[in-house]
């Protein structure tokens, strides 16, 4: 398949900045600034290629099929544009780098967690591209948030090279017809990057994370303080 202005199209909506969202029940996540440093449990994340643009993305995901959900980049709300849905706001669960997770909640149904295809997995529709997936099962463990940036998994020594890609395609949502999204991959050390696809840094941008309603099945206990923008 042939994507001649893919790359130039993903080049022009990249980049931006993101406001935070009110919070609810007793003390899930207040942003806590000092004079270099803004920290905050709940972050969105900023797609981010070096470019200077007015449009910014954000990570998100996309139903598929019934309980899969692929990551991609969309607009927010939270960045001016009022025809989009706020983007998730994401949390660091567990400090320890080796196990973490890196989660959204859906709140009253339950948590969903970024899922990084191994590499020697793949995507069923484009097997040379390792999916990113939003989930309820499968959270990637090794998953950790940085200053700078969503880290690759910490268990694949060829993560450490690799980077996160957005990657026009046409990908089948549910209809008889596909439908043309930004979706994430990873690309792992000494692999090329697909046609069409652009390397990307995953930024965290400072929101609150609302607490969860009383009855949840899941909790924010193990939630970190994440730098921020």
């Amino acid at each position: 398949m042939h994507y001649p202005s893919a790359a130039a199209a993903i080049l022009a909506v990249l980049g931006g900045v993101a406001q935070a969202a009110p919070a609810a029940r007793t003390s899930s996540s207040l942003l806590r600034s000092t004079s270099s440093t803004t920290t905050s449990r709940g972050v969105r994340l900023r797609v981010q290629d070096g470019s200077s643009t007015t449009t910014p993305l954000y990570l998100g995901f996309q139903r598929i099929a019934q309980g899969v959900n692929i990551a991609i980049a969309r607009p927010s709300s939270t960045s001016g544009d009022t025809s989009a849905a706020a983007a998730p706001v994401f949390y660091q669960d567990g400090a320890d780098p080796a196990s973490s997770t890196v989660k959204t909640d859906i709140p009253g149904v339950y948590p969903l967690g970024i899922a990084v295809q191994g590499p020697d997995e793949f995507d069923s529709q484009f097997p040379a591209e390792h999916n990113v997936g939003v989930n309820v099962n499968g959270a990637t463990e090794g998953l950790s948030i940085t200053a700078s940036a969503l880290s690759g998994p910490s268990g694949s020594a060829a993560a450490a090279g690799g980077s996160y890609l957005v990657c026009e395609r046409r990908v089948f949502v549910g209809g008889p017809v596909p439908s043309t999204l930004q979706v994430v991959r990873f690309r792992y050390e000494g692999e090329a990057v697909p046609a069409g696809c652009v390397e990307v840094k995953l930024v965290p941008e400072c929101a609150v994370l609302a607490a969860l309603p009383e009855g949840s099945s899941w909790d924010h206990d193990e939630a970190v303080e994440l730098q921020c923008a």
